[in-house]
């Protein structure tokens, strides 16, 4: 456990790929998308909205503003029984769980991960690129990028009514944070 968060830490915050990932999601998404099939209402048995004070084992690792980020302690990183996730982040605004943030690396558990999102949720609802994919739904939007270059594959399961909490002027703040402190956060 120690290393996984020592991973997360490193990798995630000391380069700002998990804090700007969000800030494209949070601000990127086009409104013209349609619904998709089995749309979720949370994720891993957790709902959109659940309080992270319910949630015993969640360690938070990461406070920014309202925004916390942590990680389940017995949680098991190989979903889908065939592929291997790098990391699963649990993000909370305002102790209220509203984002998901999942990330592998290779073309071969991109590819596995993105053919198991259609086969789950359908036909992607957005973007007609293969490596940049989304659904949009009533309750929840998925986001799926992958960087062929680095071959870093993000995932992103966000809760649309935790999105339209978060105040314009605390959106400001998050993104102001996120750039102004590049390294060592």
């Amino acid at each position: 456990m120690r290393k996984f968060f020592t991973l997360i830490c490193r990798d995630l915050w000391g380069k700002g790929l998990l804090r700007n990932f969000l800030i494209i999601v949070l601000l990127g998404i086009p409104a013209f998308a349609q619904a998709f099939t089995n749309e979720p209402n949370g994720f891993g048995g957790l709902s959109w909205g659940q309080s992270l004070e319910e949630l015993e084992d969640i360690a938070i690792f990461k406070k920014e503003n309202f925004f916390k980020y942590g990680y389940r302690r017995d949680e098991e990183y190989n979903w889908w029984k065939v592929l291997e996730l790098e990391k699963i982040v649990y993000c909370f605004y305002r102790n209220a769980l509203f984002a998901i943030y999942m990330e592998t690396k290779g073309f071969a558990n991109a590819e596995i991960l993105r053919i198991q999102l259609i086969e789950k949720y359908g036909p992607k609802t957005g973007s007609m690129r293969r490596f940049h994919l989304y659904w949009k739904g009533k309750v929840s939007e998925i986001v799926y990028n992958f960087d062929p270059v680095s071959e870093i594959c993000r995932v992103v399961y966000i809760s649309k009514e935790g999105l339209s909490q978060i105040l314009p002027a605390e959106r400001v703040k998050f993104v102001r944070y996120g750039q102004s402190k590049k390294s060592g956060n």
